[in-house]
C-alpha cells in the first residue's frame, strides 16, 4: 500500500479517536445498532406494530408503600442509569443518549381494580398501548391497587431500546432485597459449554459456513409449514391491538428439574418440549394434523451476558425446530435435546449477533425492517425464557408473590420466567389468528405430566 494512503488512514483513525474521546468526555453514549433499530421501529410500516415494550408484571398480596416505591425509582433507576433520565437524539455518531429533565412522578401511574379478573383485563389494556408520551418517555411504572383485598400489581414498562431481558434483570436486582431486607445477589449467567472434543480448524470453518447458510434460511428461506399459528403464506399481517395474554398456571420448578435429570436435559429443553407438546395438541384440536409437519420453528433470543452494569441489547435471534410431528412426549424431548445441543455447538448465535449488531448499523432502515419482519413471519412462535431469583424477595419492601413477563409481537409470543422455585409464563396471541388460546396452558401442563410419566418422575 502506498505510504500516502497509509498516512491518510492513520490521520483519519487518529482524528476519529480524538473526536470519540471528546464526545465521551461530554457524557455522550451511543446506542448499539440493535437498540437504535428498536427505537426507530424494526418492522415494516404496513404491519403497524407499535413501539417495542417489555412489560414486567409483579404481583403482591400486600402492595409496597407508594412513597418508598417512588424513592427507589428515583435513587436506583433515574439516579444510577443514564437511560432513565435521557432520550435518544440523532447525531453524526448515530443515536446517542441525551440527558433531559426527568421527574419520577411523570413516569408513575396509579389505578385501582375491584377483582383479580378485572386486574387481568386492566393489565391487558395497559400492555396493548404505547407508553404514555412515547417517544418522549421510554418507561413507566403502573401502581395498581386492589382495595377489595385481592392482589395488587407493579407493572414496569420499559422500551426495548433501553435494554433486553438480562438488562431488565439487572434493574430488577436493584429494586429487591431478600426476605430479611438484605441486598440480593444473583449468580452471573453463563452458557454451559457442550462437552466433547474441541473442533479443529477445518471443522470450525465448516461450522461457520453452516451457520451462514442457517442465517440465510432464517431470514429469507421458506416459511414454516402452514399451521394455525402461522397462516400468513407470504402476506404481511396487521398488528392486533387487542392481543390476549393467556397465563400458564404457576408450577413447581422441582418437577421440571427431576425430568431434566432423568432425561439428561436442561430446564430450557424441558420447557421448550412442553411448548412443542402444547402446540401439537392445539393443532390437532383445530383439525390440523401435525404428522409430517417438520418445518415448525421458534425464534429464541440468545443472550450474550455482559459483566458491565450498562444497559444494552446483547442478544440475537436463533431458530430452533419445534418437534410437533413427534408422536410421544419422550420423542419430542429427545429431539429437543438434540436440537439445542446442535445449536450450542454451532456458530449460528455468534453469526446472528454479528448480523444484528454490525450489519444492522450499515444497511438502510428499509432493508433492516423488511428483513426483521420477514424473519418473524417465517416462524411460528417467539419464545423467551429468563431465569429469576431462586428464593423469595421483597420489592420496595413488599414480598413478591408472582412475576410475569409480557411482550406483544406480530407473531405469537411465549414468555417464561422462574422465581422462588416456580415457573411462570404466558402466551400473547392475536385472538383472531389463534382462537381458543385459553386451551394452550392446559396443553402445556399436559405435556409436562406426560414427560413425568414417561421418565418415571413422581408428580406432586
Amino acid at each position: 500500500m502506498p505510504w500516502p494512503v497509509v498516512l491518510a488512514v492513520a490521520v483519519a483513525a487518529l482524528t476519529t479517536f480524538l473526536l470519540l474521546r471528546r464526545h465521551a468526555r461530554r457524557g455522550l453514549r451511543v446506542l448499539d445498532p440493535a437498540s437504535a433499530s428498536m427505537f426507530y421501529g424494526a418492522s415494516v410500516p404496513e404491519a403497524k406494530v407499535p413501539n417495542y415494550c417489555i412489560n414486567v408484571v409483579m404481583y403482591f398480596r400486600e402492595m409496597p408503600p407508594k412513597e418508598r416505591t417512588l424513592q427507589v425509582l428515583q435513587d436506583e433507576l433515574i439516579g444510577k442509569h443514564l437511560e432513565f433520565r435521557a432520550l435518544p437524539v440523532q447525531t453524526w455518531k448515530g443515536l446517542v443518549w441525551q440527558e433531559v429533565p426527568t421527574k419520577v412522578e411523570d413516569h408513575f401511574v396509579f389505578s385501582e381494580v375491584a377483582s383479580e379478573a378485572e386486574l387481568h383485563k386492566h393489565i391487558e389494556g395497559i400492555t396493548s398501548v404505547d407508553i404514555r408520551g412515547y417517544p418522549n418517555r421510554l418507561w413507566e411504572l403502573h401502581y395498581i391497587a386492589n382495595p377489595a383485598g385481592g392482589r395488587g400489581v407493579l407493572l414496569f414498562r420499559i422500551e426495548h431500546c433501553i435494554g433486553d431481558g438480562l438488562s431488565l434483570m439487572k434493574l430488577f436486582i436493584r429494586l429487591i432485597t431478600d426476605e430479611a431486607g438484605q441486598p440480593f445477589e444473583m449468580p452471573t449467567m453463563r452458557h454451559r459449554p457442550v462437552e466433547g472434543p474441541q473442533p479443529g480448524a477445518l471443522q470450525k470453518a465448516l461450522r461457520l459456513l453452516q451457520a451462514l447458510a442457517a442465517s440465510v434460511d432464517m431470514t429469507s428461506g421458506p416459511a414454516d409449514s402452514f399451521n394455525p399459528c402461522c397462516p400468513w403464506k407470504g402476506r404481511i399481517p396487521v398488528f392486533c391491538p387487542r392481543q390476549s395474554v393467556v397465563v400458564i398456571p404457576r408450577h413447581r420448578l422441582e418437577l421440571v428439574k427431576r425430568i431434566k435429570d432423568k432425561a439428561g436435559a436442561t430446564v430450557n429443553d424441558v420447557v421448550f418440549c412442553c411448548l412443542a407438546g402444547a402446540l401439537r395438541r392445539y393443532f390437532k384440536a383445530r383439525g390440523v394434523d401435525p404428522e409430517g409437519m417438520e418445518r415448525v420453528r421458534a425464534l429464541v433470543p440468545f443472550a450474550f451476558p455482559k459483566t458491565s452494569t450498562r444497559l444494552c441489547n446483547s442478544w440475537a435471534f436463533v431458530s430452533v425446530r419445534v418437534p410437533v410431528w413427534e408422536k410421544t412426549a419422550k420423542e419430542r424431548l429427545e429431539h429437543t435435546i438434540q436440537a439445542w445441543n446442535a445449536l450450542k455447538q454451532s456458530y449460528l448465535a455468534p453469526v446472528m449477533l454479528f448480523i444484528t449488531h454490525f450489519l444492522t448499523g450499515l444497511l438502510p432502515l428499509v432493508m433492516t425492517r423488511a428483513t426483521a419482519t420477514g424473519t418473524l413471519l417465517r416462524h411460528t412462535v417467539v419464545v423467551s425464557n429468563v431465569p429469576g431469583p431462586d428464593r423469595p424477595v421483597r420489592v420496595c419492601g413488599a414480598l413478591l408473590d408472582e412475576v410475569q413477563m409480557i411482550y406483544r409481537n406480530l407473531v405469537p409470543q411465549v414468555g417464561l420466567l422462574s422465581y422462588n422455585g416456580e415457573l411462570f409464563g404466558n402466551f400473547v396471541v392475536d385472538p383472531d389468528v389463534v382462537p381458543e388460546a385459553h386451551t394452550l396452558p392446559g396443553y402445556y401442563l399436559e405435556e409436562l405430566r406426560a414427560l413425568a410419566e414417561a421418565y418415571g418422575v413422581e408428580q406432586p
